[in-house]
């Protein structure tokens, strides 16, 4: 849930406390005494504290989040989608975000069935979301897919068939969306 400001926060407080130490230790050059210039110090890195994070975490967020495309599951490089993308998945466009992601990618009906099966095998007994409402839930086909805000990046797929994996108590899980026809699933991932 936090895990966003992780990063902001440790690059941060190694940054303040580099400039701080590099103060108090070059203080004698400046004719100033170490004590005052360390509580000097202190009460700066109290105050740069949250501005000094919220620009860093700008700039971290305009690399790590934002829409991505790769070939194959191998070039993704990130544990956060590739704990709920195929590995079987190529042509793979995501859009990241703070809490999840959505994405669109082509795999064969297959290869996504072995894929949410082998989820429901090591994850099922502890999902909130039971196995036998999973393969209802493979019957039902959706007429629309949370996409359609993008028609020209995520256009309507044909006869797309909902599919659901195991849910973790807090959330956690992903929900696919599949056109046979199409060859091409759109995904929205959630994590905690």
């Amino acid at each position: 849930m936090f895990w966003p400001l992780v990063l902001p926060i440790q690059w941060t407080a190694a940054i303040l406390f580099g400039l701080g130490l590099l103060a108090v230790a070059t203080a004698p050059l400046l004719k100033r005494k170490r004590t005052a210039t360390f509580w000097w110090v202190l009460l700066v890195v109290a105050l740069a504290f949250i501005p000094s994070c919220t620009g860093i975490m700008t700039v971290l967020d305009s690399v790590r989040f934002g829409t991505f495309q790769y070939a194959t599951f191998g070039d993704v490089d990130d544990v956060r989608v590739e704990r709920y993308l195929p590995p079987a998945a190529t042509d793979i466009r995501v859009r990241k975000h703070m809490q999840g992601f959505d994405a669109k990618f082509r795999i064969s009906e297959s290869a996504l069935d072995r894929y949410l099966e082998s989820l429901w095998d090591e994850y099922g007994d502890g999902s909130t979301f039971s196995r036998a409402e999973y393969q209802e839930s493979k019957q039902r086909i959706s007429r629309s897919h949370p996409f359609l805000d993008d028609p020209k990046e995520w256009p309507p797929l044909t006869n797309p068939v909902e599919f659901q994996s195991p849910t973790a108590p807090n959330g956690a899980g992903f929900t696919i969306w599949y056109s046979k026809e199409d060859g091409v699933a759109y995904e929205r991932a959630s994590y905690w």
